[in-house]
């Protein structure tokens, strides 16, 4: 019996990042799917705390936040232009505070394939658009059927899914948090968006890390939710020297939708 976890879209939330890790078994395999910073109070403590479990054996995948520090870091300004400007503001807040040196150590990766698993940051192209339509689940299960892979595991749209392909075997909502899958024919793909650890952006504002477990029955994937103190994070954001519209933009992420169930 295998264990693998993934997490991702941290952002700068080392309580909820700590959170997560106390969830995962001592010697799992553990895969970072990027996007370590912005957005979040404490760049330099996630920075740590990664590091850690590099040093460990957990891989680190190459995030949108992420190369958008090592490239300026590089002098490179051209993606950090044409953010909005609240996203702006928090990028040059984080850069201001971080250690170079401690980034540069990280050993980021475009992507990670295990047991015909892929591991991305956003998709299985290696760019940064977002699996979030129907015909992009699509168009990344045949990638993956090309690849000979049967799962991919992503993150990105800071969003947690379940989605079984091909048609019949149900799309994902949103809303299912566990699946007991066993591949049947050499079509059958599972594509998972392991959420965000540190801004979730679904409609119940929950922070999600994906847990994959393979036995000899098939593959069991669960959808953990991350409890932690959101007030001491909120406090914590509240604090930053950004503008009060800045700070809104920030906070807003983490009230659950009315609409949620």
């Amino acid at each position: 019996m295998s264990r693998t976890w993934a997490l991702g879209d941290i952002h700068a939330n080392a309580t909820a990042l700590s959170a997560a890790l106390e969830l995962i078994e001592p010697g799992d395999p553990l895969v970072i799917l990027g996007d370590l910073l912005t957005y979040g109070p404490d760049p330099c403590e996630v920075l740590e705390l990664v590091l850690e479990r590099v040093v460990q054996g957990a891989v680190l995948v190459l995030g949108n936040h992420d190369e958008l520090y090592l490239d300026l870091l590089r002098g490179e300004t051209g993606y950090r232009d044409r953010l909005p400007a609240w996203i702006q503001a928090s990028a040059d807040w984080t850069l201001d505070r971080l250690d170079p040196a401690t980034l540069r150590r990280l050993p980021f990766v475009r992507e990670h394939v295990a047991s015909g698993v892929l591991f991305a940051h956003a998709n299985p192209w290696g760019d940064w658009r977002y699996l979030n339509r129907d015909e992009d689940h699509h168009e990344a299960a045949e990638v993956l059927r090309r690849r000979g892979l049967k799962i991919g595991i992503f993150g990105h749209t800071h969003r947690s899914r379940i989605v079984e392909l091909p048609p019949g075997r149900g799309l994902g909502d949103g809303a299912r948090r566990e699946l007991r899958w066993r591949p049947g024919e050499a079509q059958d793909v599972l594509l998972i968006n392991a959420g965000s650890v540190g801004q979730p952006r679904d409609r119940a504002a929950t922070s999600t890390l994906v847990e994959l477990q393979e036995d000899a029955s098939g593959i069991a994937v669960r959808l953990h939710e991350v409890r932690y103190d959101v007030g001491r994070h909120l406090s914590r954001l509240s604090a930053l020297p950004l503008s009060t519209e800045t700070l809104d933009r920030l906070a807003s992420f983490f009230h659950p939708s009315p609409r949620a169930p």
